[in-house]
């Protein structure tokens, strides 16, 4: 059975970022020692990056697109240059 597909959209706020981890680790049905088995970090610091608190939130989120092969997408909006 396969999994169906989902996209998340975001900016790149800690906060944000952090909401996305925690989808993917709940879309793979996954608990938080688990998830973080599985990409690489410890729970306290997957706990902290789903809050969207800490300097780790930035490497959670590479760590977890990494291991799930996941496409990311930057978007610079013209109005919020300069």
């Amino acid at each position: 059975m396969s999994k169906e597909k989902f996209w998340a959209e975001c900016s790149t706020d800690k906060e944000d970022l952090g909401e996305v981890i925690a989808l993917c680790r709940k879309n793979e049905g996954l608990s938080e020692i688990e998830f973080a088995e599985k990409i690489g970090c410890t729970d306290k610091i997957l706990k902290s990056s789903e809050n969207g608190k800490g300097a780790h939130v930035y490497g959670t989120f590479v760590k977890m697109c990494e291991t799930y092969n996941l496409k990311t997408r930057l978007v610079v909006e013209e109005d919020k240059l300069f």
